[in-house]
């Protein structure tokens, strides 16, 4: 049976001390079934079953901050790492590199520079004191700039069925069952008029552009630095070598 850390003063702590009974319960369950990461799969109907807590979404609501929603099925508590695993990712639980292996599955660890990711929202403060959504985070990141280049070489492509079918590869209709975040933060994207090329390129190989994006998310994660390249120059480039 796992074992957390919890803080004997958490019920003299101001902001809990706030929160309504419901809230209070939901923040104790989740301290305490979520994974060694901070994160729990959202289960509704089981959660109500444990808990007896009837409205989940006003209370999700009350904790506000405290939680990063990481799409429909999980949720994220920053500050349960801070507190599991002090100094971290430099503490000396033998549990931290798992940790951060599946932080970087949810594209919630920044390998480049050893810190969560920024761009989560209202989330609290984490450890080395930054505060994630605050006011100097308030420019369009990195995703959503790519999400509106594609809206807009959609637009351009008249819905090409190709591309669409494409950029949904790209956004998680892939065997990864993710985004392909690493991919999706690199410096040029795949237009709609170098998708023709693309497609000539790996007919040539026998391999699809698809699996070669899949093989291009896995590599970045091992090489950070290398978003900085395009992810046409990079895959054509790989074609060309196979």
């Amino acid at each position: 049976m796992s074992k957390r850390f919890i803080d004997t003063d958490l019920f003299s702590d101001k902001w809990f001390m706030s929160l309504k009974k419901d809230a209070k319960l939901f923040w104790i369950y989740l301290i305490t079934s979520c994974n060694h990461a901070g994160i729990i799969e959202l289960n509704e109907p089981l959660i109500k079953l444990q808990t007896g807590i009837g409205n989940l979404e006003t209370v999700i609501k009350e904790l506000d901050n405290r939680l990063v929603t990481l799409n429909d099925d999980y949720i994220f508590m920053p500050k349960f790492i801070e507190y599991q695993y002090p100094k971290f990712p430099n503490s000396k639980v033998k549990a931290q590199k798992s940790v951060i292996d599946i932080l970087i599955r949810y594209d919630l660890w920044d390998i480049e520079k050893q810190t969560l990711t920024k761009g989560l929202g209202n989330c609290y403060v984490y450890g080395n004191g930054y505060v994630y959504g605050s006011d100097k985070e308030k420019k369009p990141n990195k995703i959503e700039l790519t999400k509106q280049f594609y809206a807009d070489q959609l637009k351009e492509s008249d819905n090409n069925d190709d591309y669409e079918k494409l950029i949904r590869w790209l956004y998680g209709d892939n065997e990864l069952k993710r985004e392909l975040t690493h991919v999706l933060k690199m410096k040029e994207q795949v237009s709609f008029k170098q998708l023709a090329s693309l497609k000539k390129s790996y007919d040539e190989t026998g391999k699809s552009i698809k699996s070669m994006l899949v093989d291009l998310e896995t590599w970045l994660m091992k090489n950070p630095t290398a978003k900085n390249t395009t992810v046409t120059g990079t895959i054509t480039g790989w074609a060309k070598r196979k």
